[in-house]
């Protein structure tokens, strides 16, 4: 196409020379016959271009068309073989795959039965470890539990001898209310005989002597009497205060070592708590541990207060206190006075001793 094309520029080429040498040239000869001699041969050069143009066209077009069909060839065969190659390597990469997954999957169960294994170990020791704990905190329960309800009978047996000190201190002290009204009583017998004495010496003067002498005598009894029951009755009442003031003391003791007792039983109690609830917490984790679902927890109950054969040494001072305010009734001559006979035989020992 290139070379008709520069062919036919070339051919006209010249034809724009020829005319132009057709016009310069002023010659003699016919320009009309040589004007159409050239048109003659530029028409033929024309015709014969257009048939070269044509057969070559056709050429060009035949020759693509031939190579059109060889790439649509090499094409469908470079499409058939990357199908194929395609194919294969979709078959190779899924055989791959296959075999990593196979591999995958064998070395995920050997992973498996080794990781349960040491699970399994591991609970094992798990469980003799939380045996070993439960059976200690168990132990520890049992102490805790002895020792309260030790505590608990201690705490009774100072609660019945508080009692016991409540009213044998209520008892002195309506026993020291009746020495004080008899007290009383003989004080205002002992004014009135006083009274009686000075009215008898100051107003019967004429009485005989020997009447008179044993009135006094009487008299002197009867006030050697009331002195001695006064001086029986100060004792009484010292020995009572004495004992009131053991009573208070041993009713301190006993509040003081009841609050030591409340308090102890208050930190077992508390401790007992911690313990529990440690133990709970760690039943519930070993269970988590050992996939169970539910446990039925137990604790060890502690010992009947009532059935314990605990006897505490401080018990035997309060029985020795409570006895010691519980002692024998008091003397029958200190509340209700002396006989005469009593009168005179003390009357009698007073004068013997004087001699």
């Amino acid at each position: 196409m290139v070379v008709l094309k520069d062919r036919i520029q070339e051919l006209e080429t010249q034809m724009n020379t020829m005319r132009d040498e057709l016009e310069n040239k002023h010659l003699e000869g016919d320009v009309a016959s040589l004007r159409e001699k050239y048109q003659r041969d530029f028409e033929s050069l024309k015709a014969t271009c257009e048939r070269g143009f044509a057969a070559m066209e056709e050429t060009h077009h035949k020759v693509i068309e031939d190579l059109q069909r060889q790439h649509q060839r090499e094409i469908s065969k470079l499409m058939e073989e990357r199908e194929r190659l395609l194919a294969e390597e979709t078959a190779a990469t899924i055989a791959a795959i296959e075999a990593m997954k196979n591999a995958h999957k064998e070395e995920l169960e050997k992973t498996q039965r080794s990781q349960l294994s040491g699970l399994n170990s591991d609970i094992d020791e798990l469980r003799l470890q939380y045996e070993e704990e439960l059976q200690s905190i168990q132990r520890e329960l049992e102490v805790l539990s002895e020792q309260y309800s030790q505590k608990c009978l201690e705490n009774a047996h100072l609660a019945q001898a508080l009692e016991a000190e409540r009213q044998a201190l209520r008892q002195c002290q309506r026993e020291n209310q009746e020495l004080n009204a008899h007290n009383q009583e003989l004080n205002n017998r002992l004014s009135a005989e006083i009274t009686r004495m000075r009215s008898c010496f100051s107003g019967e003067t004429a009485l005989s002597p020997l009447t008179q002498g044993k009135d006094v005598y009487e008299l002197e009894v009867l006030l050697r009497i009331k002195e001695s029951e006064i001086q029986y009755l100060k004792q009484e009442i010292h020995s009572l205060k004495d004992e009131l003031q053991s009573a208070l003391r041993d009713k301190k003791y006993a509040t003081d070592k009841y609050k030591d007792i409340y308090t102890e039983l208050s930190i077992v109690k508390a401790k007992a708590d911690c313990d529990i609830s440690k133990l709970k917490e760690k039943l519930l984790i070993a269970t988590e541990a050992l996939g169970e679902r539910t446990v039925d927890g137990t604790v060890t109950s502690g010992y009947d207060i009532m059935k314990s054969k605990s006897n505490p040494d401080f018990i035997k001072k309060e029985q020795s206190t409570s006895s010691k305010q519980l002692r024998g009734v008091r003397s029958k001559s200190l509340k209700e006075g002396l006989t005469v006979q009593e009168r005179m035989k003390l009357f009698e020992a007073k004068d013997s001793k004087k001699i």
